[in-house]
């Protein structure tokens, strides 16, 4: 091997390390998390229709009938709990696939997976929309503090086996310190997100789709991103993070 050639690798490595470091001192930039959660979407994007479909489907079939007074009961009674069930078990093992992607589980191995955690991760949830909706209630800024500092406890549930309030108190740990910077970058993929959401709801005949679109093809996108977000975080930390 030449001198060049050893050059080279070497000063790739070097360049390696070096995101590597910066990776464990600083927050990526909300355009950087959205090029690797991009990546990462292309790379699983089978996988990710596959577990949304599921949701989607139900969704657009309900939007249908929540707009025919003769069935708005029927709609309410057997549609709500069915379709809260399963985006709660896609949201779950969209999760596991985000995760778990270099074992490049499919489809069935994430909601298999997914089932296990089904009941502590409808819990999280419900503590979330709580806390959250009870900081509403008051005023709005509590509200809006809530949401962020618990906006990780779901991947907290997968990825480390914490559950209920440990969960969104380890959440807010992960961000206390950094919470402006959080606010912003999930900000900014809501943004992202609602940019073709916006242009489709303003197109004839799509606008019927476009809650299809939005829980099929961005809200895996969505929760890449974010996923990559609190990963940053949690390197940040450390490890060794406890809940307060």
């Amino acid at each position: 091997m030449d001198n060049q050639s050893q050059s080279e690798i070497k000063s790739k490595q070097e360049s390696q390390a070096s995101v590597s470091e910066q990776a464990t001192v600083y927050l990526f930039k909300p355009t950087v998390l959205l090029k690797n959660a991009w990546a990462i979407y292309k790379q699983r994007i089978w996988t990710f229709l596959g577990i949304m479909i599921i949701p989607a489907s139900i969704s657009l079939f309900s939007s249908g009938f929540a707009y025919s007074t003769a069935f708005f009961s029927f709609f309410i009674v057997l549609f709500f709990g069915l379709f809260l069930s399963i985006q709660l078990w896609a949201g779950a093992a969209l999760i596991y696939a985000i995760k778990d992607r270099r074992e490049n589980i499919g489809v069935v191995e994430a909601y298999r997976r997914a089932w296990r955690k089904i009941i502590s991760y409808a819990w999280i949830e419900f503590l979330t929309a709580f806390v959250v909706m009870l900081g509403f209630f008051f005023f709005i800024v509590p509200g809006v503090i809530f949401a962020i500092w618990f906006s990780f406890a779901g991947f907290i549930l997968i990825s480390e086996n914490l559950k209920g309030m440990n969960a969104l108190l380890k959440s807010k740990e992960y961000v206390r310190g950094r919470w402006g910077s959080v606010c912003l970058r999930i900000l900014f993929i809501g943004v992202v997100v609602l940019i073709p959401i916006t242009i489709l709801s303003a197109i004839p005949f799509f606008e019927h789709i476009s809650s299809l679109v939005a829980v099929l093809f961005l809200t895996p996108l969505t929760s890449t991103y974010l996923f990559l977000l609190y990963n940053n975080l949690k390197a940040l930390k450390g490890e060794d993070v406890k809940p307060l």
